[in-house]
């Protein structure tokens, strides 16, 4: 049980670092010391609790929550959980269930590591250029970024609403939803400007 807690203590601290709960790996670990499996959901249920709250506090902090993005998955998830949850099942087919969601969240894993993740860090932001479907932001060595947004209606980039970048967290990333003033952008893409185009773009303005 003392490696089992350990690899409990190891997985919460590298799941919390990237935002996660950690609740499939307490699954599996739990599965694989053969604990009986009717006590799984409580076991794992805590402790994603305890993990997952420490992360909601740091994100409240940060400004980066929003109630109106999260009303929709809370709605889907809550009657759905509870039902899942009344639902007795074998431990055959607990076993077979587990092993096809933990395949399906690698599979999307891998699939999501293969476009590379850009990441900004907040406090060398020097400043925010607003376009009117992107931004710029310019870091603190002038080197500078185009930032996009997932669809249409997000955001309106000709009313400025990011005041202090700095304060959106450490990192602002390619695969981060930003919390805006009264608006959330889904970050699509974040792309260097190379100098050709940051020339024209001079010459434009």
């Amino acid at each position: 049980m003392i490696i089992l807690s350990t690899l409990f203590f190891v997985t919460a601290i590298l799941y919390s670092s990237v935002g996660f709960g950690g609740g499939s790996t307490y699954l599996a670990l739990l599965l694989i010391w053969e604990v009986p499996y009717y006590i799984f959901p409580l076991i794992a249920l805590f402790c994603n609790i305890l993990v997952v709250s420490g992360n909601s506090i740091n994100y409240i902090k940060a400004g980066n929550f929003s109630l109106k993005l999260l009303i929709p998955f809370l709605i889907g998830s809550i009657p759905f959980a509870f039902i899942g949850g009344s639902i007795s099942i074998e431990k055959e087919l607990f076993e077979f269930i587990l092993f096809f969601v933990l395949m399906i969240a690698f599979s999307v894993n891998t699939l999501a590591d293969e476009n590379e993740i850009v990441c900004l860090k907040s406090d060398k932001i020097r400043s925010v250029d607003f376009k009117k479907d992107y931004m710029i932001f310019e870091m603190q060595k002038r080197e500078k970024y185009n930032i996009t947004c997932k669809g249409s209606g997000y955001l309106n980039f000709e009313n400025p609403v990011i005041i202090e970048p700095q304060k959106m967290g450490n990192k602002i990333c390619s695969n981060d939803v930003l919390k805006l003033r009264n608006k959330t952008c889904f970050i699509d893409k974040i792309e260097a400007v190379k100098k050709d185009s940051e020339e024209n773009y001079q010459l434009i303005n």
